[in-house]
């Protein structure tokens, strides 16, 4: 509510300052009020020192018929709380209208209003006379919190400022003196400008904070006591409100004078009308909302410590029980004594969990956006139904409905992520609708981005007509290791997001109408033509290399990489950082088939050695190996082109066929 009340005391003020009339400012606190504070209404009586009875001045929600009842009211310890209020000179509280005494003369006009609370505070002038009350009458029982009592402070300290303005209209220069005395004691810097951009107001915060007084801001513009970037900041938006006649509401920081202070400001900035209404200027008021905004990074870094934390504890959780598998496996291994089929199964049990382990590695770089999308020509439809193909089974209780519409053109996409996308979303189908079975879709389609325009995203959706999500769960499915599965990593939407994200598309969990739940994917449509048929052409394949370079810092993986190549007839040289592999490279360059070089090690890493070994002539092809995404290994090298990039963990077969196509790729 913070936030709130200082709006409503800005805007108020505002409406003061551009002389708007008393009853058009005080019809907006009252609305401002009943937004604060909802199922209320807001009235302002004013106290007529001659009669000496209460008058409503401003009910905005109240209708003729019902403002009638608010007129000649007596002050009196009974006669409601606004009676009540001007009598005691104090704020007085009723909850409940139907037993508080206070309201014993007027109960049978708060049940014809059907008034059940009232809350109501005396208007006072600068010497402390009673000019009237503001009150909040509810239609239910309750008493006010801690907030709603200072909001109805705030209201009655600004109702009392607007009705005391009034009466001193007359009064030019008493009028002038209060407001300049309510802008100069406020914290908010407040300023005008002429249309040139000239200081024609500065309160005292303003002038303070370039190091000035209020005197000597005048005349000055922003060039004069800015720096050259807030400078043009603060006319760029003077000249925004001036040609739109609209308020402009940003934020910006600025170095404060003379202490170098950085502070974050909220600014507004408002069209200044002369007499006639034509725009002469802009004025606005500023809100420091650095501890603010300090708060919220606060609560942020907390959230995202948070996150942190399920993230470490899902991935320790799955790569353990993976490790047990190959630690366990690995132990059985050892006892020479097992037959041949507990090996075989022990090996293939670790073979299955190293994939496993790769798997999750690749879901996390995907939800973490370093999966970079390789765009290619992608049939929508065909793409649909390989996805289909590969999460039906034979015997299922499930229902599989393909809605693709028809003549789809091909788009440019990575097909291998967008399939997989597909492919998890109705895997978190088909789990959501267990053993009991029902019915999913998937469905495809363009759409216009606007009525008349060219441009259209392709949409694809997958519903399932099972139990649903919750409500306060939709938000929360996106985010690594959350699962409403009894099973499983919670790793598929999120994993999901982060290549939808890498396609400059959005992915939402929707309510359906036909129940269930409903996944949309939105992807920018960029249509392409469709492939020509392919020549065919006899395939380049290269012989497995003689002669190899494996640089490596990690010891176990350079030992597993040189028995592989060993085993296929390769001679392996071995380095464990780059510039022992640079001093082999000089001595072996005419002996070397291909090189094989980790990105990242201690000392010379793969970046290095490469830009090195270029440097000085040699041109033996490079493969470089990492276990880093794409968009993080693309940084490491930079300009440098090596002839093959592969992913770790590789296979032997992988490990061969990549030294093989990089060394054709060379000789050609």
């Amino acid at each position: 509510m913070k936030d709130q009340l200082v709006g409503l005391q800005q805007a108020v003020l505002a409406s003061i300052t551009m002389r708007d009339t008393p009853e058009r400012t005080l019809s907006l606190l009252c609305h401002l009020v009943e937004e604060i504070s909802p199922r209320s209404i807001a009235t302002v009586m004013r106290l007529d020192p001659e009669e000496g009875v209460l008058n409503l001045s401003i009910g905005p929600s109240l209708n003729p018929r019902q403002r009638q009842f608010f007129q000649s009211l007596r002050p009196g310890p009974h006669s409601g709380s606004c009676g009540a209020a001007v009598f005691s000179g104090r704020m007085e509280i009723v909850s409940d209208t139907e037993t508080d005494s206070r309201w014993d003369a007027l109960r049978p006009l708060a049940r014809e209003l059907g008034i059940r609370s009232c809350w109501s505070i005396p208007l006072l002038d600068r010497e402390r006379n009673i000019l009237g009350t503001f009150a909040v009458s509810g239609m239910s029982v309750r008493s006010p919190s801690d907030e709603q009592r200072q909001l109805l402070s705030i209201a009655a300290d600004l109702a009392g400022l607007v009705i005391e303005l009034d009466r001193v209209d007359s009064s030019a220069r008493s009028q002038s003196a209060l407001l300049r005395a309510i802008v100069e004691n406020t914290e908010d810097p407040i300023f005008a400008k002429d249309l040139e951009g000239r200081y024609t107001f500065a309160n005292r915060a303003q002038a303070e904070g370039r190091g000035l007084t209020p005197s000597e801001m005048m005349g000055l513009t922003d060039d004069d006591v800015f720096t050259a970037d807030e400078a043009r900041w603060n006319r760029s938006t003077d000249l925004e409100v001036i040609r739109t006649g609209v308020k402009v509401v940003r934020e910006r920081s600025y170095v404060q004078r003379p202490s170098g202070e950085i502070l974050h400001f909220l600014v507004q900035k408002y069209p200044y009308l002369d007499e006639n209404g034509e725009i002469c200027g802009v004025m606005g008021i500023a809100r420091d909302v650095t501890e603010l905004r300090e708060a919220e990074r606060a609560t942020q870094r907390s959230r995202h410590l948070e996150s942190l934390g399920v993230l470490a504890g899902g991935v320790a959780h799955d790569f353990n029980n993976l490790m047990m598998t190959v630690l366990a496996n690995s132990e059985l291994l050892r006892d020479g004594s097992r037959q041949a089929r507990h090996r075989e199964q022990a090996i293939d049990d670790i073979q299955v969990s190293a994939r496993r382990a790769a798997e999750l590695t690749d879901q996390l770089l995907m939800f973490a956006g370093k999966s970079r999308p390789i765009h290619r020509v992608m049939d929508v439809a065909a793409t649909v139904s390989q996805a289909l193909r590969l999460v039906k089974a034979d015997g299922d209780a499930i229902t599989w409905n393909e809605d693709v519409q028809e003549s789809l053109p091909p788009v440019e996409a990575d097909p291998v992520q967008v399939r997989q996308v597909i492919v998890n979303l109705l895997r978190n189908a088909k789990e959501a609708l267990g053993v009991r079975g029902g019915s999913v879709t998937v469905r495809a389609r363009f759409e216009k981005t606007s009525k008349g325009s060219e441009d259209a995203v392709l949409v694809i959706e997958v519903h399932d007509d099972g139990c649903g999500i919750d409500e306060q769960d939709r938000d929360r499915v996106f985010e690594p290791f959350f699962s409403t599965k009894a099973t499983g990593r919670g790793l598929g939407l999120a994993a999901a997001r982060g290549i939808v994200a890498a396609h400059c598309g959005r992915l939402e969990v929707l309510a359906s109408e036909e129940g269930g739940t409903l996944v949309r994917i939105s992807l920018p449509a960029r249509r392409v033509a469709a492939p020509a048929a392919p020549k065919i052409s006899r395939a380049i394949v290269g012989s497995t290399p003689k002669r190899v370079l494996v640089i490596e810092d990690d010891a176990s993986v350079l030992r597993v990489v040189e028995q592989i190549l060993v085993r296929r007839g390769v001679n392996v040289l071995t380095a464990r950082e780059g510039s022992e592999g640079l001093r082999i490279l000089e001595a072996e360059n005419e002996t070397l088939d291909v090189i094989l070089v980790d990105l990242t090690m201690e000392g010379m890493d793969g970046a290095a050695f490469m830009k090195a070994a270029r440097e000085k002539g040699f041109h033996v092809p490079i493969v470089v190996m990492t276990g880093l995404g794409a968009p993080d290994a693309d940084r490491h090298l930079g300009e440098l082109r090596p002839q093959a990039i592969l992913r770790k963990p590789f296979d032997g077969d992988s490990l061969e066929r990549t030294l093989c196509e990089a060394t054709a790729g060379a000789e050609g």
